[in-house]
C-alpha cells in the first residue's frame, strides 16, 4: 500500500533535448522519489526517464520473487533505448537507485556522468546483513514509521510500500556487496550527495561509496538540513540546482571543472571536508572536489 495516497507511483518521460538523464528510484519506493527533479531538468530541455523497477509501484509481495539482477536489467533496458537519442546521457538514483546507477555507470564508461543522492551502500539497520537467513521465516517486515524528512509536507510526494519484502532486502544487501567491489571500475564524472538527517543509511555510506569510486573527477556534497529522500525535502531547490549546474559542466567542458574548487576546512561530522563558506544558514551545501 502506498504511503500517500497523492504521490504518483508512474514511470515517467520528460523533456526532449539531446541530453538526456536516467533517474532511478530507491529500494520499496518509486519514481515519485524523482519526480521533482526530473521536472527541473526536464524545464532545462533535459531528456528524462525514471522506470518503475520489478516488484515495485504494486503489491508489496511482488518483490519477493525480484532479485537485484532483475532491477538492473530494468535500469539497463531504458538506458538502451535512450542512449541513441542523446549526445550526452547522465544516470542517477537515489538511495538503491544510486547503488543501480553506478552499475549502469560502470557497464557504460562513455556516460557523461554519475549522480548519487543518499547512496545505500550500508544501511542504518543492521539487521539487513541478515537478511538472507532472516527470509526463510519471515516474509515481510513492517517499515519504518517515523519520517527522517525536515519538511513536514514533503511526505505527501512519495509513494512506497508500508511493508517490505525481506527476501528483496536479501538482494538489496547482495547489490550493496556488489557495487562495493565494482565503485574502483566506475571512471565517469561523479557527484555524490548526502542529508545530514539521513535515517535510512549508515552515516559513512555516502562518504564510503564517494571514496571507492574510481571517477575523477569526483564531487561530494552535504545538506545540513534534509533526510534520506531530499530531492522532496527542504533543500531540493538547492540540490536540484546544484545537480544542473554540475551537468552543465560535465557536458560542456568533459568533466573538468566540476563547480569551482574550494579551501578546505577541518573534518565535519567526523567523515566529511568541507568547502569555505559552505553549511552556514543561507548558504548551499559543503562540498569536496577531486580532481
Amino acid at each position: 500500500m502506498p504511503q500517500s495516497p497523492t504521490a504518483d507511483p508512474r514511470p515517467f518521460h520528460m523533456g526532449d533535448g539531446p541530453v538526456g538523464c536516467l533517474l532511478l528510484h530507491g529500494f520499496t519506493g518509486s519514481p515519485a522519489e524523482v519526480r521533482p527533479l526530473g521536472e527541473h531538468l526536464a524545464d532545462h530541455g533535459v531528456r528524462v526517464v525514471a522506470p518503475l523497477l520489478p516488484g515495485h509501484g504494486t503489491e508489496p509481495q511482488d518483490m519477493d520473487h525480484c532479485t537485484w539482477v532483475d532491477w538492473v536489467a530494468a535500469a539497463e533496458t531504458v538506458w538502451g533505448a535512450l542512449e541513441p537519442q542523446c549526445s550526452h546521457l547522465f544516470v542517477g538514483g537515489i538511495s538503491m537507485g544510486a547503488l543501480i546507477a553506478a552499475v549502469v555507470a560502470e557497464r557504460h564508461p562513455q556516460a557523461a556522468g554519475l549522480l548519487a543522492f543518499s547512496p545505500a551502500l550500508k544501511a542504518s539497520n543492521r539487521l539487513l546483513a541478515l537478511s538472507p537467513l532472516l527470509r526463510h521465516v519471515v516474509r515481510q517486515i513492517a517499515a519504518p514509521s517515523s519520517s527522517d524528512l525536515v519538511d513536514p509536507e514533503a511526505a505527501a510526494s512519495l509513494w512506497h510500500y508500508e511493508t517490505r519484502s525481506v527476501a528483496a532486502a536479501a538482494q538489496l544487501y547482495r547489490l550493496q556487496r556488489v557495487v562495493r567491489r565494482l565503485l574502483p571500475r566506475v571512471m565517469t564524472p561523479a557527484i555524490v550527495f548526502y542529508a545530514r538527517h539521513d535515517g535510512a543509511i549508515a552515516r559513512d555510506s555516502a562518504w564510503r561509496y564517494c571514496q571507492l569510486l574510481g571517477s575523477l573527477p569526483k564531487t561530494y556534497a552535504v545538506y545540513g538540513r534534509s533526510g534520506h529522500n531530499m530531492l522532496v525535502d527542504s533543500e531540493r531547490d538547492m540540490i536540484m540546482r546544484q545537480t544542473w549546474q554540475w551537468m552543465q559542466f560535465c557536458t560542456s567542458r568533459g568533466g573538468r571543472d566540476v563547480i569551482d574548487t574550494s579551501q578546505e576546512e577541518p573534518l565535519v561530522d567526523g567523515h566529511t571536508a568541507i568547502g569555505r563558506g559552505a553549511d552556514r544558514p543561507g548558504s548551499g551545501a559543503t562540498q569536496r572536489n577531486h580532481r
